[in-house]
């Protein structure tokens, strides 16, 4: 009897931790607040993957981020190019870094 409460106990922690893993907790945005993460992201990096990028800020699913990352470059926060195997790639423009900046004076209290 004991045998059979640690495996059924066994398999309740297996079952909470995969469904815990399956499905990752989604936070709401506020306002311009997936701007400041993402131009952040790309303020620390050169010229980043898309996937790359979703993955490290937690943006699913991953084809979003695509869509995202475009509208951000028509705002011209971020610029657009190609790297050498031909896969879409982003890096953060002078105008994004204007906003980053004072983005960053404005919550520090300047």
């Amino acid at each position: 009897m004991n045998e059979g409460l640690k495996s059924s106990h066994y398999f309740q922690l297996f079952e909470y931790h995969w469904t815990a893993l399956a499905t990752p907790i989604r936070l709401k945005m506020v306002f311009n607040e997936r701007k400041l993460q993402t131009l952040e992201f790309f303020a620390a990096r050169q010229w980043v993957r898309v996937p790359v990028y979703a993955v490290n800020v937690c943006m699913y699913p991953i084809r979003s981020s695509y869509r995202y990352l475009k509208e951000l470059h028509k705002y011209h926060y971020l610029c657009r190019g190609h790297d050498i195997c031909g896969y879409v790639v982003y890096r953060l423009s002078p105008r994004g870094a204007r906003w980053l900046l004072r983005k960053k004076r404005a919550g520090l209290g300047f």
